[in-house]
């Protein structure tokens, strides 16, 4: 995460002003965007000399300004006005880049102004429940917010690169044993889809044929919990575990069943209750089932 402070900020305004200046522009008003635009909009004012506006007096000669252009959606909304930010995302996409801009970046950051990202995250939260009509200060949702900001760091820690689990492996044969048939795992998994950020989960059978490695009994359901702790789709799913499985361990087959109960058609849409999902992802021997070890797999997972 970005730390951004006052100073940095008043530097990059200065910049910010200074592009402005040098493209010969000419403009009548400046907009805010609430809430991130505000401190950017008053400082641009008293430097351009340029009034604040109100949302209905926006003009073909008005500049939108906020902190950060990121998924891009705001700056469509304005698209057909000029644009103005101290940070640009590097996922944004490029026909919402905005017309100026001083920084790219690639990480969550914290202006001065935000206090910190937990009370940000937090406000967003007490804004959800009041979209839905709740009152977030009544006694059962005062703690709400901060409890659904502690779990979201918890439930979608597959984001954080320091909580990636490390594939441990062991030579193949070092004890004497070399060991070339199919190796299962099977447990649980709960993830979330990215579609409408509600959870989908069940159990997952894996197996693998070893090469040169032996895997850590324990790494291989690591590394499904690290990367069901996203926002995710379950075809992506399967393949990044395989994905990852093969960087370090290489076996000489690989497959991932995961069956779901995805809530997303279940509590909402269509509402199938109970209609699980099933997503696969085959690697190697398995995809060529090379001595029936595909066919052999299923019937053992579905027996």
């Amino acid at each position: 995460m970005i730390e951004y402070d006052i100073y940095e900020f008043i530097e990059d305004v200065n910049k910010l002003a200074s592009s402005i200046i040098e493209s010969n522009k000419k403009y009548s008003s400046i907009y805010a965007i609430p809430a991130g635009g505000i401190a950017l909009a008053i400082k641009l004012s008293d430097i351009l000399n340029i009034p604040i506006c109100q949302y209905k007096d926006i003009n073909d000669k008005t500049l939108i300004v906020d902190d950060l252009v990121d998924s891009g959606k705001t700056r469509d909304r304005f698209i057909q006005y000029d644009f103005a930010c101290i940070h640009v995302k590097k996922t944004t996409p490029k026909k919402s880049y905005p017309t100026y801009w001083i920084n790219c970046i690639n990480q969550w950051i914290n202006y001065w102004w935000e206090n910190n990202d937990k009370a940000g995250i937090e406000n967003n939260i007490i804004r959800i429940l009041e979209f839905i009509g709740e009152d977030p200060v009544r006694i059962g949702l005062k703690e709400t917010p901060a409890r659904v900001a502690k779990m979201y760091k918890e439930i979608f820690r597959g984001y954080d690169t320091t909580q990636k689990p490390v594939i441990t492996c062991f030579p193949n044969g070092q004890d004497g044993i070399f060991y070339n048939e199919m190796l299962i795992d099977e447990g649980y998994f709960f993830s979330h889809c990215e579609h409408h950020m509600v959870p989908f989960f069940g159990g997952y059978h894996y197996s693998y044929i070893p090469d040169k490695m032996i895997i850590g009994a324990s790494k291989i359901a690591r590394t499904i919990d690290y990367y069901s702790a996203r926002l995710q789709v379950a075809e992506r799913l399967v393949a990044q575990v395989v994905n990852e499985i093969e960087q370090i361990a290489n076996p000489l087959g690989q497959i991932l069943v995961m069956k779901a109960r995805h809530l997303c058609k279940e509590m909402r849409g269509v509402k199938k209750v109970n209609s699980p999902f099933t997503a696969i992802a085959v690697r190697g021997y398995f995809a060529q089932n090379r001595n029936g070890c595909k066919d052999e797999f299923m019937s053992r997972i579905q027996g």
